[in-house]
């Protein structure tokens, strides 16, 4: 969604088949901008401050430490970057239905 707004994305999934569905659908659109890694939310694939913006759709609900996975985020964004978080089930822990 954001490959063709901004300069380069950096897609991660924890299954190879999840990264070639996105590599085939980028070569369809003719999307060159995207560096596919695999890895896990609760180790990222990426350097501290590495990005200005992390963006997780519809995961959060599989993560089994949550916490963990949004430690991760801050790690690996830039000071004053921006971290969006969206998904479908909520928790029942208050922090991290935040």
């Amino acid at each position: 969604a954001f490959a063709r707004q901004t300069a380069h994305v950096v897609a991660v999934d924890f299954t190879e088949n999840m990264l070639g569905q996105g590599r085939q659908l980028a070569a369809e659109r003719a999307i060159t901008n995207v560096d596919f890694r695999l890895g896990d939310v609760e180790q990222l694939p990426a350097g501290d401050g590495e990005f200005d913006l992390v963006v997780s759709r519809y995961s959060a609900h599989h993560w089994p430490h949550p916490q963990q996975a949004l430690r991760e985020f801050v790690r690996v964004l830039k000071p004053g970057g921006t971290l969006i978080l969206n998904d479908i089930v909520s928790y029942d822990d208050l922090v991290c239905d935040t």
